[in-house]
């Protein structure tokens, strides 16, 4: 990971990343990590609206810790309209990034942004 001065990872013990995990067509960007090496004070802010994405739904629990570790980001699959196989997608995306960085799922907050689709290449979102 490269430091960028006065960026996200300008705070001591921020670490960030981005990488082409295949999910855009393009074979751009399309996963991003930010992450702090201690548990740090969590807060967010949701949409009200009564439709919210599972991401929404699944970081709002997040949400209720005091503390968390990381924000897990992908673009090209919004997950949105999506039930319970998107809450559920959620979840594995939240796991499967926490077991890399060797956090608890609960530390991860999980945003997804991207044309709302009914297959992603990676879940079922």
């Amino acid at each position: 990971m490269k430091k960028i001065d006065g960026w996200v990872t300008a705070p001591q013990g921020f670490l960030a990343a981005g990488v082409k995990a295949g999910i855009k067509a393009s074979g751009n960007h399309d996963v991003a990590v930010i992450y702090s090496t201690v548990p740090a004070a969590c807060g967010a802010v949701f949409t009200q609206n009564k439709m919210c994405a599972a991401p929404v739904l699944v970081s709002r629990e997040v949400n209720k810790q005091p503390y968390a570790q990381a924000i897990l980001v992908n673009s090209g699959c919004a997950n949105a309209c999506t039930g319970a196989q998107g809450i559920e997608d959620a979840k594995k995306m939240q796991a499967h990034g926490a077991e890399l960085l060797g956090i608890e799922p609960e530390q991860a907050f999980i945003c997804s942004t991207g044309v709302m689709v009914t297959s992603c290449p990676w879940t079922s979102c």
